[in-house]
């Protein structure tokens, strides 16, 4: 089986929000993302060489207890994530963005 690893938060089921955020640093952020690749994929700062092909960035932002901020910062953020020079291997995919879309077609 292949390992599918979201780089995000936690679902935020309370009624005041704890985890759901919007991202202050867009650019920090992807920065940590590549880190995060880098570490599982690639062994460094003592990591794996797991090769991890599936990575999603957040999870369900259009649903307000995962992202706090509009679909439109959203989107900004996840063009920064993917494009972080520091990425490896083009590793960085979302189910979310495509789920969105076909949300959106069937409308």
């Amino acid at each position: 089986p292949e390992v599918y690893y979201r780089l995000g938060i936690s679902i935020d089921h309370a009624k005041e929000r704890f985890t759901a955020v919007k991202v202050k640093d867009f650019h920090h952020y992807a920065e940590i993302c590549a880190g995060i690749v880098r570490h599982y994929n690639k062994g460094w700062a003592n990591g794996y060489h797991w090769n991890i092909k599936y990575w999603e960035i957040w999870n369900e932002p259009e649903a307000k207890n995962m992202w706090a901020g509009t679909w439109e910062e959203f989107l900004e953020f996840f063009v920064i994530v993917i494009n972080v020079p520091a990425r490896p291997d083009n590793a960085f995919i979302n189910q979310a963005i495509d789920e969105h879309i076909q949300k959106q077609s069937e409308q």
